[in-house]
């Protein structure tokens, strides 16, 4: 399947807010470290800014898409908060319980792993993240990709920052979303195209000429499915693997031209000929 095909019916998801009396229309603020698995989970922590005088503040998950390890503290403290469990039917709905009714700019964390969010196809993996609130609030959200893969592409937000730490790629979204509005972007990775780069220098610097070759044509296939990825001039690098073909090419027909001379060293006339029928 093409890839961009692939990207419009990756199912989209909300996760939904439900918060305690409110009282002012200050901006609520979200601070998303996420990190998604290979396995199809995803790591999530929050920091999370009240913008009002709140008894409690809750999300809710579609049971599709299942909570584990779900916990919460005090950013300032550290103290646990209590994290009520309700099951809904269709949904799990968590409740933040504060032991008193907390004013305007209370902190707090809340960390737990989301399951079944990363999609995977072809060895190209994609989450995406879409955050529902009732209230005017802005967000910040860091994706910390597997080690090794590389940031293919985004959706409907694009990165702020996008950099890199110890083979770790970090992709910053940032957005402030209005009243009933959504956070939301999709980001796309995959390090077959790495494995393919570095097996194919690795046979080519081999003499395995004929296997790097193959190689080669597997990875400009591969990139040739994107019009964009992050860290590359992808105009540039499909250049050089067309090169590094041509290349493949001028050391197979090199390997023929000695194979050739050597068979008419010895003798082997008709073998010669052949040979070098074949060179170019």
């Amino acid at each position: 399947m093409k890839i961009r095909t692939w990207i419009i019916i990756c199912v989209l998801f909300l996760q939904a807010v439900h918060i305690g009396q409110v009282y002012s229309e200050s901006r609520y603020s979200y601070e998303w470290n996420l990190e998604p698995k290979t396995s199809g989970s995803v790591h999530v922590i929050a920091k999370i800014t009240i913008g009002d005088r709140l008894p409690y503040l809750g999300f809710t998950y579609a049971k599709t898409v299942p909570v584990e390890n779900m916990k919460a503290w005090e950013a300032e403290t550290g103290n646990p908060i209590n994290v009520k469990e309700t099951d809904k039917g269709q949904s799990m709905e968590y409740t933040f319980e504060f032991d008193e009714t907390k004013k305007e700019g209370f902190q707090f964390f809340v960390e737990y792993d989301l399951l079944k969010r990363v999609r995977e196809e072809d060895d190209i993996y994609s989450l995406y993240w879409g955050w529902e609130f009732p209230l005017e609030a802005s967000h910040t959200a860091t994706v910390v990709l597997p080690k090794n893969h590389e940031l293919l592409s985004t959706e409907h937000l694009d990165p702020v920052k996008v950099s890199s730490h110890q083979n770790h790629v970090s992709a910053t979204f940032e957005e402030d979303v209005s009243e009933g509005g959504v956070f939301k972007f999709l980001v796309v990775f995959s390090q077959k195209g790495v494995q393919l780069l570095e097996e194919a220098e690795d046979k080519f610097s081999k003499g395995e000429y004929a296997d790097a070759k193959k190689t080669y044509q597997e990875a400009r296939e591969f990139y040739l499915q994107f019009t964009d990825v992050y860290g590359r001039d992808i105009a540039m690098l499909l250049v050089d693997l067309t090169h590094y073909v041509k290349e493949c090419d001028i050391k197979l027909a090199e390997e023929k031209y000695e194979e050739a001379v050597a068979a008419f060293d010895n003798e082997e006339y008709t073998t010669a000929q052949q040979l070098f029928q074949r060179y170019p």
